[in-house]
């Protein structure tokens, strides 16, 4: 039973130390301005909390920004 619990400890662990890298990386190369270092730093901060909020709450801000700036590029 607590080789279970210990290696589901260590896979989500190891889970959320990647989505982490992911979403520090993709703030990194991604945000302009001042936002930039704001979320880095939360990042940094929060660890994977910070990363979930910043994949749910600034990621799509920015994805539907970048996609309005594309379509008024189109017309």
């Amino acid at each position: 039973m607590w080789e279970i619990l210990i290696l589901l400890f260590i896979v989500l662990n190891i889970a959320g130390t990647v989505f982490w890298i992911y979403m520090l990386i993709d703030c990194a190369t991604q945000e302009v301005g001042q936002d930039k270092l704001m979320w880095v730093v939360i990042l940094v901060a929060t660890y994977w909390v910070g990363s979930m909020v910043y994949y749910f709450y600034q990621r799509p801000k920015r994805l539907a920004l970048l996609q309005q700036s594309l379509e008024t590029e189109d017309l």
